[in-house]
């Protein structure tokens, strides 16, 4: 009887065994369950257009995260997980880290929800930085009335990871220049146009811009600034105007003193006109004289004559 006991207790033992195992595999099942809140909704990376990142080795990126409800509120902790975490390795904070070229999953999981997740692919490149930009201008000058000028970047290396350039300009009243480098002339001075690498190599070029005024803008400018109705400019203050008006009064009395000089130079002329009338005199008594002179000539013709026929009444008196 006692060797039959035995055969019976390992079946009581083994049917215990397998049935405790099944009763923790349903517990677990039903931790499971309990940690899926259903008011989750889906998990978002909110700093990404898409799934997809490119990273250039040795450089981060930090994930941000939302976890979108459907009604009331759930718990936005969530948890990282790299597929390879020596291409791509992830903090418990979201911060991804480029570390050998290749391709890696990154998998963000929501705590209250393990099957909300949110997958992306990370693309880890060696990185090839900026070394020299070059512009199609250096040195610019540019007219107010011109039109906007448009510089252009050359990224050396070709092959540089990042191309693209960071337009500033150092006096935008003077310059200013929009983020593909297209130039502006705003007022008269100078500024200096720069185009900086983003790539973190902290390469930069630039060109030195000089805006002047044209005559015929300057010419513009106060046309643009006189009244037509009131005859001062627009800029002019009330004691310029006042100002203006003395200056006003000060032209009369300048035409009053030429009205003065006026007449000391009528007064000049008159004098003139006197000497002129001397001059006539002297000519009149030099006619006079000569007039005299030709007098007295013919009185000695005559007496020459009178001389004669004397002469000859003595010859018929012989």
């Amino acid at each position: 009887m006692k060797t039959q006991k035995f055969p019976m207790l390992s079946v009581c033992l083994t049917a215990a065994l397998v049935f405790g195992s099944l009763g923790g595999a349903n517990s677990k099942d039903a931790a499971a369950k309990a940690k899926q809140d259903k008011n989750v909704k889906q998990v978002k990376v909110t700093n990404l257009s898409g799934k997809k990142l490119t990273l250039a080795k040795g450089k981060s990126f930090t994930l941000k995260v939302k976890v979108v409800a459907k009604k009331k509120k759930v718990s936005q902790k969530v948890t990282f997980k790299s597929s390879n975490q020596k291409i791509v390795s992830v903090s418990a904070s979201g911060v991804i880290k480029a570390k050998k070229k290749g391709t890696a999953n990154v998998t963000v999981t929501s705590k209250a929800d393990s099957s909300k997740t949110f997958q992306i692919k990370v693309t880890v490149t060696e990185s090839v930085l900026v070394s020299k930009i070059e512009l199609n201008q250096t040195s610019l000058s540019l007219d107010l009335s011109d039109e906007d000028y448009q510089l252009t970047a050359t990224v050396y290396p070709s092959k540089a990871s990042k191309k693209t350039v960071k337009w500033s300009s150092s006096d935008s009243e003077v310059a200013s220049v929009s983020s593909t480098g297209l130039v502006t002339p705003e007022d008269e001075g100078e500024a200096v146009i720069t185009a900086a690498a983003t790539d973190g190599s902290g390469v930069i070029a630039t060109c030195t811009v000089k805006v002047s005024v044209s005559e015929d803008d300057a010419d513009e400018e106060d046309d643009a600034d006189y009244d037509d109705e009131t005859g001062y400019d627009e800029d002019e203050t009330t004691d310029d105007r006042n100002t203006g008006d003395s200056h006003g009064d000060e032209d009369t009395d300048d035409g009053d003193f030429d009205d003065a000089d006026g007449g000391y130079d009528g007064a000049d002329d008159a004098d003139d006109g006197y000497d002129d009338a001397d001059d006539a005199d002297d000519e009149f008594d030099d006619a006079d004289d000569e007039f005299d002179d030709a007098d007295g000539d013919l009185d000695d013709e005559e007496d020459a004559d009178e001389d004669s026929d004397s002469e000859s009444d003595l010859s018929d008196e012989e």
